[in-house]
């Protein structure tokens, strides 16, 4: 008895053997890549503003006051020390201190609960 496959096997069997062909060629080319690929390097580099110096003179008092302090105090104190030294209540110092940030004298940095306020350079 002779055994003969009939010509629908035949090309379904040359179909499954073409497409794992396929998928292991895209298989080695994807190691391939994954290996040969070079190493990126991302380099930072900080650009240093020239600091500038802050003009008193076009300060109010209770600005003058602040940026004093601060000189003080290594250029960073608590917003709540800063208001007990001040001796002024949380309104005022919010709006003052906002002044200072939109003059780019100061920043204010959140830390918990407390805000820091830094002097800028």
């Amino acid at each position: 008895m002779e055994t003969s496959l009939c010509p629908m096997t035949q090309t379904t069997n040359q179909q499954t053997y073409l497409s794992l062909a396929i998928v292991g060629v895209l298989v080695v080319l994807g190691v391939i890549l994954i290996f040969v690929k070079p190493k990126e390097r991302i380099i930072f580099k900080k650009i240093k503003e020239k600091s500038k110096k802050i003009d008193m003179e076009k300060l109010d008092a209770d600005e003058k006051k602040v940026v004093e302090l601060l000189l003080k105090e290594n250029k960073a104190m608590f917003q709540s020390s800063l208001m007990e030294k001040l001796e002024i209540g949380k309104v005022k110092a919010t709006r003052l201190l906002d002044k200072l940030e939109a003059k780019q004298i100061i920043e204010r940095k959140r830390r918990g609960m407390n805000n820091i306020v830094v002097l800028r350079d």
